[in-house]
């Protein structure tokens, strides 16, 4: 017989009905279900400044693809938005080299021709040269828009994701 949690990812499941719970009784701010959660995640992890919510602009999303839509929305001035992201990208990676997305020749940067998640597919089919260090930002960057973390909480101007484990252990590059 198979077992049946190889093959069904009961995270998903589990933050589906945590979804669910969380849009229940918004209107009571810190003593809703979010505000519980929140309030039971703040005392759990210190690092996390959860004080002084206003409760406003809550957003609570299953597998959502945060980067993928966030270039939609800056679209067609995406420049700055990628330039950040490109520098964050590179500070996870513990790069100091690298050109920027806007620096990239322009197939590459526009994305009317080249979607980011396909810089280095269309730098190597157009014969353009990255650095190893651009390959490595660009591939990372790649994964970004291809993620799709289990739940995603946004709360006055706080993005809060979350990465669920059920049957799997733990894995730090999967973040």
């Amino acid at each position: 017989m198979t077992n049946y949690d190889k093959y069904n990812r009961e995270e998903r499941a589990i933050c589906a009905h945590l979804f669910r719970l969380l849009h229940e009784r918004l209107e009571l701010k810190e003593k809703s279900p979010i505000g519980q959660f929140l309030n039971k995640l703040a005392l759990q992890n210190h690092n996390i400044n959860l004080t002084n919510l206003r409760y406003d602009n809550i957003g609570i999303f299953c597998e959502v693809a945060i980067i993928r839509d966030a270039f939609q929305n800056f679209k067609p001035s995406v420049n700055q938005f990628m330039d950040d992201l490109t520098k964050l990208i590179m500070q996870q990676e513990k790069i100091q080299e690298c050109r920027l997305y806007s620096q990239l020749p322009e197939v590459l940067s526009n994305p009317k021709l080249t979607h980011p998640k396909q810089i280095r597919k269309k730098a190597t089919s157009e014969g353009i040269q990255l650095t190893q260090n651009e390959s490595q930002v660009f591939g990372a960057l790649q994964g970004m828009f291809n993620a799709k973390p289990d739940l995603v909480i946004t709360i006055d101007n706080k993005l809060l994701v979350f990465e669920a484990k059920f049957t799997e252990a733990f894995d730090e590059i999967q973040l």
